[in-house]
């Protein structure tokens, strides 16, 4: 008898067994879809443990089914790591993030919050949301930051606005560091569009007449 979602619990501070792990990595080495019947096959179990297994992983959120989108192909080919260094007194005093518009969400305290609003509030807001793309905000131990974004914009124009308009106004935002990415394993060369964009002289985020990789 096949046990029902229903029936799952999830538990986050349940430890990952061997078999988990064999079944997460075997969807980790190839990031297409897997069925539980493909799974089962490959790792030569029955497909109702394997069913199981899958359907309690889900429910912990240590397994999703997700659709990727070439970001360049959709219009975002320039891909930036925007380095953050905070200021401590402005947070421990509540004054991150935008407190001047006297909202609670746009009152921050903690290097999380900070993280979290940039990606879910700043990134989102009417300035930024159909120019530019968070794809993460991480909290990096040691010099020369405390928070790391990584961002994807459609023109060098619009991570320059991102870091000056929309970073740099931010509570809690001492300076920023900002890197363009020209390649990396996953996804190769930077686009056609985007080669075609640093050729013109479209700048970088801190002298944007000036085409470059980095800027401080």
């Amino acid at each position: 008898m096949k046990t029902s979602k229903s029936s799952l619990k999830a538990d986050r501070a349940r430890q990952p067994d061997a078999l988990d792990h064999q079944i997460l990595n075997t969807v980790r080495q190839d990031r297409r879809y897997w069925s539980p019947n493909e799974i089962a096959k490959q790792l030569k179990e029955p497909v109702r443990t394997i069913q199981n297994r899958v359907d309690r992983l889900r429910l912990e959120q240590r397994l999703e089914d997700v659709t990727l989108v070439d970001l360049s192909a959709a219009g975002f080919p320039l891909r930036y790591r925007i380095d953050i260094k905070i200021n401590p007194r402005e947070l421990r005093e509540g004054k991150g993030g935008r407190p001047d518009l006297h909202e609670p969400k746009h009152q921050v305290s903690t290097q999380k919050g900070l993280a979290k609003y940039i990606v879910e509030t700043l990134a989102r807001s009417a300035a930024f949301k159909d120019r530019v793309i968070v794809e993460d905000v991480t909290i990096v131990l040691g010099d020369p930051a405390d928070l790391c974004a990584v961002v994807q914009v459609k023109t060098h124009q619009d991570v320059f606005r991102f870091v000056t308009e929309g970073l740099r106004r931010l509570g809690g935002v001492e300076s920023t560091s900002t890197s363009q990415e020209a390649w990396s394993v996953m996804v190769g060369d930077v686009s056609d569009y985007a080669q075609e964009e640093s050729s013109q002289g479209a700048g970088r985020p801190d002298e944007p007449s000036t085409p470059a990789e980095s800027a401080t």
